[in-house]
Parts: structure tokens; C-alpha cells; sequence
């Protein structure tokens, strides 16, 4: 198992953004507009919370947090979401993020 160091990074519009780049784990900040489109996209599918919580292997409540846009989401739940929801757009909103991140921070800020 490699190690890996949770860092917290600057964002410009968000202070809990991080991103995973060279072994580092990268939170997703949630928006309003993405909790909401997570929301939709479920009640889309008739799902419930433990549905789709069962499909991207998390529990309800963080997928309650998401919706909310309370917490902020890891990579792996954004590829797992869209993946799960038929839902690019939210790999799209998190590609967007680091790169934001990158280009105003740099590789490497914390």
C-alpha cells in the first residue's frame, strides 16, 4: 500500500477543495447546482438514497451530505457518480475543479 497524504487545497471560490494529483488525495467541492444534479439524476432513475449508495459503495448519509452540498466528494465518488448516473457532467464539474485549482495555485499548493 503506497502512502498517501491528505492535503487540503486552496480553491478560489471554496476553501475545502482538494484534488488527487501525484499521490495526493484531492477533495471535489460540492455546488449547489451539482448536489441538486446528483439529486435529480437519482430521483431520474427512481432511486433511493440506499440504492444509489449501494451502487457507488458509500452509505446514505454521505450521499445525504452530497446532495446537500455540504461535504466535499473524493475523486473516486465523482467517476463512480457519473459512472453510476450515466452522468458525465460530473466528471466534467470535477475535471473542472482541479484544473481550476492548477491553474490558479499551481501543481503542489496546499
Amino acid at each position: 500500500m503506497t502512502d498517501q497524504k491528505i492535503v487540503p487545497l486552496r480553491h478560489p471560490t471554496r476553501a475545502s477543495a482538494t484534488v488527487l494529483i501525484d499521490g495526493l488525495i484531492i477533495r471535489i467541492p460540492i455546488s449547489p447546482d451539482l448536489g441538486d444534479f446528483i439529486r435529480l439524476a437519482r430521483l431520474r432513475r427512481g432511486w433511493t438514497l440506499l440504492q444509489l449508495a449501494q451502487r457507488v459503495h458509500t452509505n446514505i448519509t454521505t450521499l445525504s451530505h452530497m446532495e446537500r452540498h455540504e461535504i466535499t466528494m473524493e475523486w473516486e465518488m465523482a467517476v463512480a457518480l457519473s459512472r453510476v448516473l450515466r452522468a458525465p457532467d460530473i466528471l466534467t464539474y470535477a475535471e473542472t475543479v482541479v484544473k481550476t485549482h492548477l491553474a490558479f495555485y499551481g501543481p503542489g499548493a496546499a
